[in-house]
């Protein structure tokens, strides 16, 4: 798993350490700024001042930087009220030392920043013009009272104006990068939760694909087994070789339905194969080739039943005593294709045995242009609701909708009863 990016490495670590505690970044540059501006105060501009003024105490001094320094603490709940406090204040603070002192700017400047990084848009920008008019006024009125000549106020309005573009500018770029992580987090969000739903959808897809695959193997399986067992028991006493190959083919059939199943309930199992060791996997193998006996079961492994398996299992219904016609056209076909035709053979035959009584049925199947066509006719009883009601049929139904084509079931007028599908475009 790949690390955050933003909590990667030293800078990232200490990144996600200011978001943490936000309250201990702020104390930590109001103790850096006043510590800046009690040194330079101290060391630099204390011993140069000559002529009437003297230099404050180092004590007062200090306790100056603090306070002008301190509301800096708050710069993140009142902003605005921070700039305007401390715009107020940078005139005053000259009179620890002189009006060049950088350190009042750096103040200055990290105000104007934090009122356009966390302040609300229309409150900042009213504060922030209120801050520059005033600070502009620190210059203008002495140039009025001619207590300052024009170069030198020229400077300072330059300087004066520097904070504000540099710590606004940084500010506006700090709530457009938070505002633009904000939409990543909630877009994230969203496509996590689509991620969710779209798995959740697939989950309950694929089961009811399971479901009907599991549905038309044991339809047509035991109801193939039912119908031999039942001819193996009526020619028992007269016709015992013909019993025993009748109970030779519900031996096999039960290998097919085995094998069938646990084809089927593989796609339950995370991977391609089942794991090494699996019991339940090596004992429903054992089953099905044991039930299989002389081998007519498929392997396990074997692929999903095609249009190729169709004479099969017509053959198969044949030996249940339905006589079936089989008219193939072969053709290349899709895979899924093959395999919803051939389910839906197997279905219309399965309800033809269970339900037409002595009947005979005729299967159709043609294949060409991506399309393949599918019609089971029988001349039985039709069973009411036949043509809607059986779950079969409505598998059969869902089959051919996911292959965009339609299918028409019903009786017939002359008697008997009719699938056709249309699988395809």
């Amino acid at each position: 798993m790949s690390a955050d990016p933003d909590t990667a490495g030293p800078l990232g670590s200490a990144r996600a350490a200011m978001r943490r505690n936000p309250l201990g970044l702020d104390v930590a540059l109001v103790a850096v700024l006043a510590l800046l501006g009690s040194l330079s105060e101290i060391v630099l501009v204390a011993p140069s001042m000559t002529g009437p003024r003297t230099a404050p105490e180092p004590l007062w001094i200090v306790l100056w930087a603090v306070a002008f320094c301190l509301p800096l603490l708050l710069r993140r709940r009142f902003p605005s009220t921070v700039l305007l406090v401390t715009t107020a204040h940078f005139p005053f603070f000259w009179a620890a030392g002189q009006g060049n002192e950088i350190m009042s700017w750096l103040v200055l400047g990290v105000g104007a920043y934090s009122a356009a990084a966390y302040g609300r848009r229309r409150p900042a920008l009213w504060a922030g013009a209120a801050a520059f008019l005033v600070t502009t006024s620190y210059v203008v009125i002495p140039l009025v009272l001619g207590l300052l000549s024009a170069a030198p106020a020229a400077v300072l309005m330059v300087n004066n104006l520097v904070p504000y573009l540099v710590g606004g500018s940084l500010g506006v770029m700090t709530r457009r990068l938070r505002a633009f992580r904000a939409e990543l987090e909630q877009r994230n969000a969203e496509l996590a939760r689509e991620r969710r739903v779209n798995e959740q959808r697939a989950v309950l897809e694929e089961r009811v694909r399971i479901a009907r695959e599991l549905h038309d193997v044991v339809a047509h399986h035991v109801v193939l087994m039912g119908i031999q067992a039942g001819v193996a028991q009526r020619l028992f006493d007269d016709r015992p070789d013909d019993a025993r190959a009748a109970v030779a083919d519900v031996q096999a059939g039960s290998g097919r339905a085995v094998a069938e199943l646990q084809r089927a309930i593989g796609v339950l199992r995370s991977g391609p194969a089942a794991p090494a060791g699996d019991t339940a996997a090596k004992a429903a193998g054992d089953t099905a080739r044991t039930a299989a006996g002389n081998g007519d079961a498929p392997s396990v492994t074997e692929p999903a039943p095609g249009l190729d398996r169709l004479p099969a299992l017509v053959e198969q219904v044949r030996r249940a005593g339905l006589p079936v016609e089989l008219t193939l056209d072969p053709g290349e076909v899709d895979a899924g294709l093959g395999l919803s035709a051939y389910r839906i053979v197997q279905e219309a035959l399965t309800n033809t045995l269970k339900h037409a009584g002595p009947a005979s049925a005729r299967v159709r199947v043609r294949c060409g242009a991506g399309v393949v066509e599918v019609e089971v006719v029988d001349d039985g009883c039709a069973t009411p609701g036949d043509g809607d009601g059986g779950r079969g049929l409505v598998g059969a139904r869902e089959r051919v909708a996911l292959h965009g084509g339609r299918l028409d079931a019903g009786p017939l007028a002359t008697g008997g009863f009719r699938v056709r599908a249309v699988l395809g475009p």
